[in-house]
């Protein structure tokens, strides 16, 4: 990982977490800028229990591609449902 514009670094940048419960049927999406940068998180369908997640996945990066940015970016998403 870099810090600084040279590449040259082998600092990671500084990073920040917190603490959120978690209850049943809560759904969590972990994804790279490559997403969020081109669908806001208010234009992603809601997350249902009886949401297939993989089709969910699949929609998401449908909207990445139809994007106005085209998929410029690669893009990884994770979606966690609990149980």
């Amino acid at each position: 990982m870099t810090a600084d514009d040279n590449y040259l670094s082998s600092e990671a940048p500084e990073g920040n977490s917190c603490k959120i419960d978690i209850n049943s049927g809560d759904c969590i999406v972990v994804c790279t800028d490559g997403i969020h940068d081109l669908v806001p998180s208010h234009e992603w369908q809601l997350v249902s229990a009886e949401t297939d997640l993989q089709n969910w996945l699949i929609n998401l990066k449908n909207q990445v591609y139809d994007s106005d940015g085209n998929a410029y970016d690669n893009g990884t998403a994770i979606l966690l449902r609990f149980d």
